[in-house]
């Protein structure tokens, strides 16, 4: 009885602690850069992780790949870079929180 009420818990503990969420995200794309602030709206710290892409103005796509704890309440930033002549004209990003 005492393991089966234990394993019960483990398994509804378990998917609350490795469920991810896509966050809230802004996007400021230049010449020559695009930024991405990954906003934490949580109460909680959240590790984030995922790749932020660049598309030029030739169609190739340049990226980069982010990984850093965000605040509870905060935010960080996330970079990609081109150089001239190519210039960016559209950016995103895959990025998931724990």
């Amino acid at each position: 009885m005492k393991k089966g009420l234990l394993v019960l818990a483990a398994s509804l503990l378990l998917p609350i602690s490795s469920f991810a969420w896509i966050p809230n995200m802004q996007f400021q794309i230049t010449h020559y850069n695009a930024v991405v602030q990954v906003i934490n709206t949580t109460p909680y710290n959240a590790y984030c992780q995922g790749y932020v892409y660049g598309q030029t103005q030739m169609g190739s796509l340049v990226n980069s790949w982010f990984a850093s704890y965000v605040p509870a309440g905060g935010y960080a930033y996330a970079y990609v870079y081109t150089s001239y002549p190519s210039y960016f004209v559209n950016a995103w990003a895959q990025i998931n929180c724990q």
